[in-house]
């Protein structure tokens, strides 16, 4: 798992926009799941997630993509956000 150390990281900007404008949620066909339950609800109903990103420390479902590998994910300390 990757760590994000700062506020300027690409990936958080976006996951920022897609969290606040819909119109980019939209444009991007993304959106952005704000909790191990609904991440957990996503993948009994078969969506392969983009991205994975989480507070260092939390229990996160096991996450496979194409029913044979792990998904990536990366974390953050609190205090990016």
């Amino acid at each position: 798992m990757d760590r994000i150390t700062s506020r300027t990281n690409p990936l958080l900007s976006h996951i920022r926009r897609l969290s606040s404008d819909a119109a980019y949620r939209r444009q991007s066909g993304q959106f952005v799941g704000d909790s191990p339950k609904l991440l957990r609800e996503a993948l009994q109903w078969g969506v392969e997630p983009a991205c994975v990103v989480c507070t260092e420390g939390v229990a996160l479902p096991t996450l496979r993509v194409s029913g044979s590998s792990a998904c990536p994910g990366m974390s953050w300390p609190p205090f990016l956000l």
